[in-house]
């Protein structure tokens, strides 16, 4: 993705809507509570209403699957916010590890990269599964709020 930091504009920046539908609606926390969503409404609509744990059971996979998809929303909103007005920098590892979480039979680790805004050191912390993308080049491109730079993504992290 070496080319792609010559390619954005400066904020703010026009991002296409596919892309930002992308950005909202996909990951991890989306997917798995749709999941969970659908499943609470096929237990709610398939088992008769006299037996209440399977009320039970449905009531907490809807609720499971609205905090996950209200969560997701929330990280999407913000990728989506720094993608079209976020400041460019460039980050570097300064510490991974892996983890015993498996997604897609792959280790999900943790990064830290640390990038510098105006003299200052800041960290960002990620979990992904996503290695060849996040490891490939010496500097990772990263999106930061201005305001708040402490507030950051990884461009090569975002689904």
């Amino acid at each position: 993705m070496k080319n792609d930091l010559h390619q954005l504009s400066e904020p703010p920046r026009r991002v296409s809507i596919l892309v930002q539908l992308s950005v909202l609606f996909g990951g991890f926390h989306n997917n798995l509570g749709w999941v969970l969503l659908v499943l609470g409404l096929a237990y709610r609509d398939i088992l008769t209403p006299g037996t209440s744990l399977i009320f039970s059971i449905s009531g907490v996979l809807l609720i499971c699957g609205i905090y996950q998809l209200s969560r997701g929303l929330s990280k999407g909103v913000f990728a989506r916010r720094l993608l079209m007005n976020g400041e460019l920098t460039k980050g570097r590892i300064y510490h991974w590890e892996s983890t015993t979480w498996k997604i897609s039979k792959k280790t999900v680790v943790v990064y830290v990269f640390e990038y510098m805004v105006e003299n200052r050191q800041y960290l960002l912390h990620l979990k992904s599964y996503v290695h060849e993308r996040l490891k490939d080049d010496e500097e990772e491109p990263l999106l930061y709020d201005s305001a708040r730079p402490k507030k950051s993504l990884a461009l090569e992290n975002l689904p």
